[in-house]
């Protein structure tokens, strides 16, 4: 499991009893129907107030929050079969997946842009978590369905209702569930559904531009999942690869020069099978002076499969007792990033941090950076929590003061007029929460607290 994964719990009265795994025999997919909403949105609306509905877990681009836990009963299938079934095909599996035999997983869209779809890394986790689910309760691919399947109703509403959306189901959802390929590291997550796995041959004809351009979206799908900047990545992709046209990119997909042992580390959620391996000659700085020897190097199947496994070493890997990487997580600048990296002793290059620190200047990488997420609503499906009433008075400098009685930062934030692109995971809040004198910012309650503060004092700065 490599997807992030959150435990709020919902208020007890949003869900029935407990039950043994063995009867859980469905996986239902449904989506929130909101725009701009996330999953910790939804788990704390869900946790605070009391709705008489629920799903196991709520997913987006960055990160899963369960609410309900597996081995207790989620009320989120258990309505009348819609009357018009017959016409639109749903309600197939009406009586026979219940809620006390299905797992529940509701699809947010954590970008508000007016139009209700989740982005490809939303989709990507989503996939993740199911086949996790899948292999755990011994669950078929053909029981995996949609809200729609078992009552009629028009949920996940884009895939769902006419050929075209039955279509993008099984294109985006359900085909992947059997497709090794798939998954938060897939290239599918940064290109849009339906495009092949990418690999390092794909590039070798390509322009510097066309191949910045393809394997850029990977690296913005990577640092969502993991918090590492796309800029730094994909600078060290372009210097270690030598924009993925290196033998060793060419012959083992392997962007990073990723040994089969790196400092005798093993680390979590490694991407690479174990086994496959590629031997070349190699330069090292040994001593003031380069030297050359043979080397055994990772192999990979696919682009996506190096950049996982590369975000997950530099997350992973340990000094002693401590993280090699410690605070890489998170980081929003560029050079400090590549300062943690070098000084961890991922290179031995004496330039390392100004060759990198160069290709993003050069060819404007930060474009690719998260910068921006949607707005949370706190709500799911036909719920709905309130953001709190806007002041009408506003001061140059501050945001306006917040007058509201939701405590969570993204409803303060979206009242008190922070622009959108500053209100999501805690990525995209950190700089505010930077102008605002809150230092190494992780979203802790404590912090988001004194962000919420100020917001109600007037004196939340603008960015």
């Amino acid at each position: 499991m490599a997807y992030k994964l959150k435990k709020n719990l919902a208020n007890k009265k949003n869900y029935g009893g407990s039950r043994k795994n063995s009867p859980i025999k469905y996986i239902v997919i449904h989506y929130t129907a909101n725009d701009g909403d996330t999953d910790e949105g939804n788990g704390k609306y869900f946790h605070s107030n009391i709705v008489k509905a629920s799903a196991h877990y709520f997913v987006d681009s960055d990160s899963i929050t369960q609410s309900v836990p597996d081995d207790y009963v989620a009320w989120s299938v258990g309505g009348s079969k819609y009357s018009n079934c017959k016409s639109t095909g749903g309600g197939k599996f009406y009586g026979k997946c219940t809620n006390s035999n299905s797992i529940n997983i509701e699809l947010c869209d954590d970008k508000k842009d007016g139009t209700v779809y989740p982005s490809a890394a939303t989709i990507t986790n989503a996939i993740e978590l199911t086949k996790d689910l899948m292999k755990k309760y011994g669950i078929p691919a053909e029981n995996v369905i949609r809200h729609f399947d078992v009552t009629g109703k028009l949920c996940p509403a884009y895939w769902c209702g006419t050929d075209v959306k039955n279509k993008k189901w099984k294109t985006e959802f359900q085909d992947k569930l059997s497709d090794s390929t798939s998954g938060k590291d897939s290239p599918n997550a940064g290109e849009g559904s339906g495009s092949k796995v990418l690999k390092a041959s794909d590039l070798k004809n390509m322009s510097v531009k066309d191949i910045i351009k393809k394997v850029g979206a990977l690296f913005t799908v990577d640092q969502k999942r993991t918090g590492i900047l796309a800029s730094v990545s994909l600078a060290q992709f372009i210097l270690e690869s030598d924009y993925g046209r290196s033998e060793l990119a060419q012959a083992a997909n392997n962007c990073f020069g990723m040994k089969k042992n790196l400092s005798g580390n093993s680390w979590p959620d490694s991407a690479w099978d174990e086994k496959s391996v590629y031997r070349k000659p190699t330069k090292e700085h040994v001593n003031g002076k380069y030297i050359t020897v043979t080397a055994e190097f990772r192999k990979y199947p696919d682009i996506a499969k190096s950049i996982a496994d590369h975000s997950a070493y530099l997350l992973g890997a340990m000094n002693g007792k401590k993280k090699r990487y410690a605070g890489l997580e998170g980081e929003t600048s560029y050079k400090k990033a590549i300062t943690i990296i070098k000084n961890g002793g991922y290179a031995t290059s004496p330039d390392y941090i100004e060759k990198i620190c160069g290709l993003i200047e050069k060819y404007n990488l930060t474009r690719y950076d998260v910068s921006s997420g949607g707005t949370s609503s706190g709500s799911a499906s036909s719920s709905g929590s309130s953001a709190g009433k806007k002041p009408a008075s506003d001061t140059a400098g501050y945001y306006k003061k917040y007058t509201g009685k939701s405590m969570h930062v993204n409803d303060v934030f979206k009242a008190v007029g922070v622009p959108g692109k500053f209100i999501g995971g805690y990525m995209t809040r950190k700089p505010v929460a930077s102008k605002n004198g809150i230092a190494n910012y992780k979203g802790t309650k404590s912090q988001n607290l004194k962000l919420i503060a100020l917001a109600q004092k007037g004196k939340l700065k603008k960015v």
